[in-house]
């Protein structure tokens, strides 16, 4: 099976920001995609709106980024988990937590995986 991450800002949709697919071997405990990308955000970009919007929104909710793992295998491409950072939440700590380990969880909310 072929795995791959994409990230879901705001609910917008991955819009091209996946990593590319690794190939997961039986047994392997850790997968390392070493993939980065950046998203631009000022007045002007696409995303600026929304993000404001989400920022103001009553909901906290409304502000969730998720992290799609998703599998290829023999019955094609299915959403194997997701995980999920509160952007309203890092933007009151005044800080991100670049290396915080995140469990991507299941349908059924079993942790399927962890996201660093």
């Amino acid at each position: 099976m072929t795995l791959s991450v994409g990230v879901d800002l705001l609910g917008l949709g991955t819009g091209g920001l996946h990593t590319p697919r690794r190939l997961a071997r039986a047994g392997e405990a850790t997968l390392l995609f070493d993939w980065t990308d950046r998203v631009v955000v000022e007045p002007g970009e696409s995303i600026w709106m929304p993000l404001v919007e989400a920022l103001r929104s009553e909901d906290e909710q409304d502000s969730d980024t998720y992290f799609v793992l998703s599998g290829q295998g023999e019955r094609g491409e299915e959403e194997l988990g997701t995980a999920h950072v509160n952007l309203e939440a890092i933007y009151k700590r005044g800080r991100d937590e670049i290396r915080a380990r995140l469990p991507v969880l299941d349908a059924q909310q079993r942790r399927v995986a962890w996201l660093t």
